[in-house]
Parts: C-alpha cells; sequence; structure tokens
C-alpha cells in the first residue's frame, strides 16, 4: 500500500482553518491490493471547521485490485464543512476490479464520505491486457455513500479502464442513495474499453439523486441504468451526451 489508515481510533484529523491532504501510491506486489491511499477505519480523514481535504492516490501496477482511492468496509471520511477533493487512478496492472476511486460499503456509515462543503471526485480506472471491471469511480455495498449535506459544488468525474475484458464503466453506482447530493451535481462520465463498458452505470433504485431544490445533470455517452428510478431528481433531471 501506498498510504494506509486503519484499525480501532486511526485517523488522519485538523480542525481551525487548517487543511488536510494525502497523497499515496500503492506498491508493485503481484499478489494485487496494492492501492494508493485505504481508509478503513471509522471518521479515518476528519476534518471540522472551514478547510479543505485532499486526496490522491495512485494504484500499483501489479495484480488486481491496483485501486487508487478506496474508502473501505470499516472506513468514512467526514469533512464536516469542508471541501472535499479526491483523485484517484487505478494501476496499469494484470489483473482486473483497478478502480480509480472506490466506495466499498460494509455496513452503516462504512464505506462513506459526508460533507456539507464542495465534493469534487476524480477517477481514472486502470488494467490493462484482457483485464476487466476497472471503474473510474465505484460504490457498492451496504453504506458505501457519497453524501453532500450543503450548498456548493458536486462534480464527479470518471472514466473508464482501458482493459479489453469490458465492463470498464466510468462512474457505477450499485446501492440505493450511493451518490446523493443536496446541492446541483453533475457527474461527467467516460466508458473504458471492450464490451459492455457504459459511462455511467445505476443497478438500484436512487443509485444517483438530487434532494429537495437540486438539479442532476448527467453527461456521458453511453448509459445502463437498470432499475426504476436508477437516476432521480424531484426538480430538474439532464441526461445528455458527453460530446456532440
Amino acid at each position: 500500500y501506498g498510504i494506509v489508515i486503519s484499525g480501532t481510533g486511526a485517523n488522519i484529523s485538523t480542525s481551525g482553518t487548517g487543511a488536510i491532504s494525502v497523497t499515496g501510491t500503492g506498491g508493485g506486489g503481484t499478489g494485487g491490493n496494492n492501492y494508493g491511499v485505504i481508509v478503513n477505519s471509522a471518521s479515518g480523514v476528519t476534518r471540522t471547521g472551514v478547510g479543505t481535504i485532499s486526496i490522491t492516490g495512485q494504484g500499483g501496477n501489479a495484480g488486481g485490485n491496483a485501486v487508487g482511492v478506496i474508502v473501505g468496509s470499516t472506513g468514512s471520511i467526514v469533512g464536516g464543512t469542508s471541501a472535499v477533493t479526491i483523485n484517484g487512478t487505478g494501476g496499469l496492472s494484470n489483473g482486473s476490479s483497478s478502480h480509480g476511486v472506490q466506495f466499498n460499503g460494509g455496513g452503516a456509515g462504512t464505506g462513506s464520505l459526508t460533507t456539507s462543503g464542495a465534493v469534487t471526485i476524480t477517477g481514472t480506472g486502470g488494467g490493462g491486457g484482457t483485464t476487466n471491471n476497472n471503474h473510474g469511480i465505484f460504490l457498492s455495498g451496504t453504506g458505501a455513500t457519497i453524501a453532500k449535506t450543503g450548498a456548493g459544488a458536486f462534480t464527479l468525474t470518471g472514466t473508464g479502464g482501458t482493459g479489453s475484458g469490458g465492463s470498464n464503466h466510468g462512474i457505477q453506482s450499485s446501492i440505493g442513495d450511493g451518490i446523493t447530493s443536496a446541492a446541483n451535481a453533475t457527474l461527467n462520465a467516460t466508458a473504458g474499453a471492450g464490451a459492455g463498458s457504459a459511462g455511467i452505470v445505476s443497478t438500484v433504485t436512487n443509485g444517483i439523486r438530487t434532494t429537495g431544490a437540486a438539479t442532476l445533470t448527467l453527461l456521458s455517452n453511453t448509459y445502463n441504468i437498470t432499475a426504476a428510478s436508477g437516476v432521480n431528481s424531484i426538480t430538474t433531471l439532464t441526461i445528455a451526451p458527453l460530446t456532440a
């Protein structure tokens, strides 16, 4: 691993006007799981007051599951009122599931990001050769969520990976309320290589949604919405091509 935040009480935190910046690069072990940054403890990254959280991760270039930034099944990021920026790039490995940014829930409040500040997440799937399932931004498992509770920008940008095995999605939500914003939200997504790859995927009801008066804008050339109300806004929902 590059940076590991794991175990009871393990956290990086600050208050006042201080900022948090975390950068990690995964190793080259052939056994896989070469994460750039893994947050796997409750409130593992916590910011109180007005400030910023910035997390950047690069998955290692060997083995599968070389995720750039992963918030694991016992982990969470709590931003308070802070702006949160996450940039993750999956490793160019010989294994699959090398996502750019992954939220992997394991129960209520796990695999999650919550903040009332601005949210900017950019994920680029990795992989190579005949690998598959290398998503740009991926949410799965009970509790996995990106939840924005206040005003301000909410922008997700995902690009699927290059493995020819396919199903390399730009942004995928496989959990209800996985991507939820009380502010106007924009998702930009590009499908990766191979058959079955799509830009934006939602496999459950309310997998991607905004609340209250917030609008939802989805920009991608390919969509795979397999559940009723898989994307949802009670005001304005815009679904359009990413490129003309």
